[in-house]
């Protein structure tokens, strides 16, 4: 689970987002939405650092 999460992460974030123009501002925005509710999933996946 953990590495698809990573790999949704790297397709929003490094592909997608860095043409915005490519997309409605409507899709942008839930792209960022999802894109945090992802990083918030695997920080808690990942669980507490030691």
């Amino acid at each position: 689970m953990p590495d698809l999460l990573a790999a949704k992460i790297e397709l929003l974030a490094e592909y997608k987002l860095d043409y915005p123009q490519d997309y409605a501002p409507d899709d942008v925005a839930r792209m960022q939405a999802e894109l945090a509710r992802l990083r918030s999933l695997q920080q808690m996946l990942a669980g507490p650092a030691d």
